[in-house]
């Protein structure tokens, strides 16, 4: 019945170690009265469990421990089981907590280079009002050089000018004297003649 239950559960391995219970029931029952009454105990409790596990419709069963007893290499290999799950966790964290730093240290790094093309360019727009501010300062220096210089040249022409009126003045009083001086010549050579 035992047996069935196991089947029913879906787990054959309960239903090998009920089949190992009923075997060692039958070899061990003239030896020693008291343990084969220890062992209808136990099976009564495991029969009763697993009826309880179909009914509330577990697929899986858990032997008590006086009636499983493990071999060193089913500890052992659970064991390696446990510690390759453990392993196997600690990778996974492990690789989680890297690829969320390493997401942070590349968005850090794309905002600190952001931050300096940004400085780059702001480097070059204030090196290039400076190139502007200098070319505006040397257009207007050179204006008030083309300033003076017009100024000069009309200084000069004005002054060439009051020269020439100057020298025509004289001209002409070099002319008259020079007239007065004829008349003077003629009336004098009328007077000896």
């Amino acid at each position: 019945m035992a047996a069935n239950y196991a089947f029913m559960a879906y787990d054959p391995e309960a239903a090998d170690v009920i089949l190992d219970l009923l075997r060692v029931i039958n070899t061990t029952i003239v030896d020693n009265h008291v343990e084969v009454t220890n062992m209808f105990r136990n099976y009564t409790e495991v029969t009763n469990m697993l009826r309880n596990m179909v009914s509330q419709g577990v697929r899986s069963t858990h032997i008590p421990d006086p009636l499983v007893r493990y071999s060193p290499e089913d500890i052992k290999f659970w064991n390696s089981v446990k510690l390759y799950m453990f392993i196997g966790w600690m990778s996974f964290l492990g690789v989680f907590f890297i690829a969320l730093f390493s997401t942070k240290i590349a968005e850090d790094f794309r905002q600190s280079q952001g931050e300096f093309s940004r400085a780059i360019r702001l480097m070059k727009h204030d090196k290039q009002v400076k190139q502007h501010e200098a070319d505006i300062k040397e257009f207007s220096q050179c204006e008030e050089c083309a300033a003076k210089k017009l100024a000069r040249e009309e200084q000069r022409a004005e002054n060439e000018r009051q020269l020439l009126e100057h020298l025509d003045e004289r001209s002409r009083e070099l002319l008259t004297l020079i007239e007065e001086s004829q008349k003077r010549d003629t009336e004098r050579a009328k007077k000896t003649e």
